[in-house]
């Protein structure tokens, strides 16, 4: 839409033009500018890094990487034409890329941006303060990865593909940024224009929806917790992941070899293993550069706190999170392998929160 400005008993349009024409460069000018006031783009966010690629050996950076209240992440892409030139794509494999990148990561990226503008900020207190955090969760963290789309304008196929890929759970928007002259200045007329305010009902109805349907997998989720006994000692109340936990520690504590138990699990990746005695930083440092079968390894998938770890001669182990529904068989097989550890196990008379209400520890 137009601007118009008032004046006497008219109202004179404010003629539009491009930011080609405003001579503004898409790096050194409009970046510079979103970056210090990226609120106007991406409210509640905190932009962390500026033309970050450190998860990738080639020439592609990501423009703004910012994160929001919730610790998701977010890739904010910019093009100063009118059509957007497939950036979807683009900040789609950037999404993508970022989805693994730690705390830690995160905050070292921030440190080089910080360091690099010369801003006297401690990098670590202002991402805990922003995320209203007393210490770093790295379970929590990039949980999700929004996409925010800059653009003087978007072409029917961007907004298309948009509108799809937001039906079917991902969050992105498209803002579109419109340069004015008016008396010698630069005005810029800000909207976001997908979702579009039209649809939001229709959103609000598909979120419910969606809601719903959690909340009756949630309902139905076993959240059963577990008193796990081995050589004597009961470990009590014990989630479903730390029941096999405790149980790797305690038999790998007595001398079993736990190429022994691998062999006795089912699981296809019952831990991650790695040589040398690692620090919590180096072993997620260690998964993060390797791969399975062609597959990159995520952290997330196993238990990383440092007294989660397991060390064994010079190996340090750490166990899948991923049990699940096969807690028990597996606690079974363990049984049955090594009896001299005398392995019993049962429902615990202490359980979690009541009704199955979701407990986002038992995610498998």
């Amino acid at each position: 839409m137009a601007l118009y400005r008032r004046e006497s008993a008219r109202l004179q349009e404010i003629p539009a033009t491009t930011f080609a024409a405003a001579g503004l460069r898409e790096r050194n000018d409009l970046q510079a500018l979103l970056r210090d006031h990226v609120d106007i783009i991406a409210p509640d966010t905190l932009v962390i890094a500026e033309e970050f690629g450190d998860w990738d050996t080639s020439q592609r950076r990501i423009d703004l990487l910012a994160i929001d209240r919730q610790a998701n992440l977010v890739v904010i892409e910019l093009k100063r034409d009118e059509t957007g030139a497939h950036m979807e794509l683009q900040a789609l494999r950037y999404a993508a890329m970022v989805a693994r990148i730690t705390f830690d990561q995160a905050l070292s990226a921030y440190e080089k941006m910080l360091a690099r503008l010369s801003r006297d900020v401690d990098a670590r207190a202002s991402l805990l303060e922003f995320l209203e955090w007393e210490s770093a969760d790295e379970t929590a963290f990039a949980q999700d990865v929004r996409i925010v789309l800059v653009a003087a304008g978007f072409s029917r196929e961007i907004t298309s593909t948009v509108m799809w890929l937001n039906e079917r759970d991902l969050d992105i928007r498209c803002v579109q940024l419109q340069p004015h002259w008016h008396a010698d200045e630069l005005l810029l007329d800000v909207k976001q224009v997908i979702p579009l305010p039209q649809a939001h009902q229709y959103q609000v109805q598909v979120a419910e929806k969606a809601k719903r349907e959690r909340a009756t997998r949630s309902a139905t989720r076993d959240l059963t917790r577990y008193d796990v006994s081995l050589y004597g000692v009961t470990y009590p109340a014990l989630r479903k992941r730390r029941a096999i936990l405790r149980a790797v520690q305690s038999l790998t504590g007595n001398g079993v070899q736990i190429d022994d138990i691998a062999q006795a699990l089912k699981h296809s990746l019952p831990f991650a293993r790695y040589r040398g005695n690692l620090s919590r930083n180096d072993l997620l440092g260690s998964m993060l550069g390797d791969s399975i079968d062609g597959l990159p390894m995520n952290p997330k998938y196993f238990m990383t706190a440092d007294q989660d770890l397991t060390r064994v001669g010079d190996e340090t182990i750490a166990v899948s999170k991923r049990w699940g529904r096969n807690t028990v068989p597996e606690l079974r097989r363990l049984q049955e392998a090594f009896p001299e550890a005398h392995l019993t196990f049962s429902a615990s008379a202490e359980q979690g929160p009541a009704g199955g209400v979701y407990d986002p520890d038992e995610l498998d």
